[in-house]
């Protein structure tokens, strides 16, 4: 990195095709989490892009194919615009072992990203080693793809009670692939053993939300685990936020979780 300060592309930039942001107001724990999302287009894409903006390209990603880096810049570049907005100085955000930023102390945050999209939410937090965001985008997943991962994605009860609630099959694979995403960033660096699909099992949806019970296999650092709108009786229980985006056909969840102090 040439020097400590991000530069954000010029407005009428091509790679940048749009950019929006919104509020969740929906209650984790009265915090209010903004998400940015973005849509980029990877035929504009470049390696300068990285020296243009000062955002960090590590060696395994120079080696990606253009797509992979497209993916990888427009993540990170949102992270570094939104972090220098907040008043962080500038870093490397380079990937730890589960691939996310390493963000800068103060700050709990995650990204995701389909196809040409690349979304992100970055929390200031005064205890970032207890809390967590976990978040994803994914598009509407196609009945031919849901035949292949739905039995990998979700169980026959999960998704019978997403048909009984009015999704169709696809939508509800598509909801809990991404929802199943989610927690799994949220919850992956306080658990000591791995997590997999099995490891959530929806028990409850409604118009902005849905709720997983976690498996008994799943070991915390503690057992006190404070989801949104979770009472504290029911601490094996969490749940992700999620937003249908219509016009980009895809789906958002958000999972925030805080380990009691």
């Amino acid at each position: 990195m040439k020097n400590s300060t991000f530069h954000p592309l010029p407005l009428d930039h091509p790679f940048m095709v749009d950019e929006f942001c919104f509020t969740t107001g929906l209650g984790f724990n009265d915090k209010k989490i903004d998400i940015h999302i973005a849509q980029f287009d990877k035929r504009h894409f470049n390696d300068k892009l990285f020296d243009i903006t000062n955002v960090y390209c590590p060696i395994a990603i120079t080696h990606s194919v253009d797509k992979r880096k497209a993916e990888y810049f427009a993540g990170r570049y949102l992270v570094a615009k939104e972090l220098q907005q907040l008043g962080f100085a500038h870093q490397r955000l380079e990937p730890n072992i589960a691939r996310s930023p390493t963000l800068p102390s103060g700050v709990a945050g995650s990204i995701s990203h389909s196809e040409d999209l690349a979304c992100i939410a970055v929390l200031p937090s005064r205890n970032s080693n207890r809390e967590s965001i976990g978040i994803d985008i994914q598009h509407s997943i196609t009945n031919d793809v849901c035949r292949d991962i739905g039995n990998m994605a979700a169980n026959v009860d999960e998704i019978e009670l997403m048909l009984k609630f009015g999704m169709t099959y696809s939508e509800a694979v598509t909801l809990l692939f991404s929802a199943k995403e989610a927690i799994y960033k949220a919850l992956g660096r306080f658990v000591t053993n791995s997590l997999d699909f099995g490891s959530a099992t929806l028990i409850a949806i409604d118009k902005v939300g849905v709720k997983f019970a976690l498996s008994q296999q799943v070991i915390l650092q503690t057992h006190d685990i404070i989801s949104d709108s979770v009472a504290r009786s029911d601490l094996r229980a969490i749940t992700c936020q999620y937003r249908y985006l219509e016009q980009q056909q895809a789906y958002l969840t958000v999972c925030y979780c805080q380990l009691d102090k």
